[in-house]
């Protein structure tokens, strides 16, 4: 989790700026799951970086897996997609999820 602090206020604050992680730690030695070092959009793409170059991040929209690498291109999206969202895991099994992202579609 992205808040400044342990309070509600930070909490609240990192969920309204979508700073909000879970964490499923299933490795035998807890601690190891992938860590997430920053989320930056950038012209059209959304792009994790973790600390390890052998996690995999798997971007979800609508329910339904449509991307599997670090960058995501927005515009690849389902025209239906009205968020999307990042799994990564690494090879132990630990799982970090994000805070879904809203999407809001320009008027064509």
């Amino acid at each position: 989790m992205f808040a400044h602090a342990a309070t509600r206020e930070e909490v609240r604050d990192a969920v309204e700026r979508g700073a909000m992680l879970a964490v499923r730690d299933a490795g035998p030695v807890k601690g190891r799951h992938p860590q997430v070092a920053r989320i930056v959009e950038n012209q059209g793409n959304l792009w994790i970086a973790t600390r390890a170059a052998s996690d995999v991040v798997r971007w979800i929209a609508n329910g339904e897996e449509i991307w599997e690498g670090a960058s995501l291109n927005l515009g690849a999206l389902p025209a239906d997609a009205s968020y999307v969202r990042a799994e990564i895991s690494n090879a132990d099994g630990s799982v970090v999820y994000t805070q879904a992202f809203a999407l809001s579609r320009k008027a064509e």
